[in-house]
């Protein structure tokens, strides 16, 4: 399994959310939220190319894109998040998988990445 390594950038977006998660659905779904984002990169760290992780050429020919979506039936049912709506942008080698960012799906991705 690869290395996980979380950019400060990656880690700011991180508290934002979970502060906007505290804020418009208390404490529990935080808690949730932390279980599905630890779920997500340790998915990415076991297979980077999973299905649903995709290149975006127009952002960066390295970077790939992975909603958080597509981890939540890897969470067990009682600490499944709703409808998550973030996307883990990432880079990854032999060795290392690099969080990026930490961004929600209705931001301009390509401006936030680029």
């Amino acid at each position: 399994m690869r290395r996980l390594d979380i950019t400060a950038r990656a880690r700011r977006d991180t508290a934002a959310a979970l502060r906007d998660s505290l804020r418009n659905f208390g404490p529990v779904a935080v808690d949730r939220y932390i279980l599905l984002i630890e779920q997500a990169y340790a998915d990415l760290c076991a297979d980077p190319e999973r299905p649903g992780a995709r290149p975006d050429p127009e952002i960066s020919p390295d970077l790939r894109l992975y909603p958080l979506r597509l981890s939540r039936m890897r969470v067990p049912p009682e600490d499944r998040v709703g409808r998550p709506r973030h996307i883990v942008a990432f880079r990854f080698d032999g060795a290392t998988v690099r969080i990026v960012r930490l961004l929600h799906d209705g931001m301009d991705l390509p401006r936030r990445l680029g």
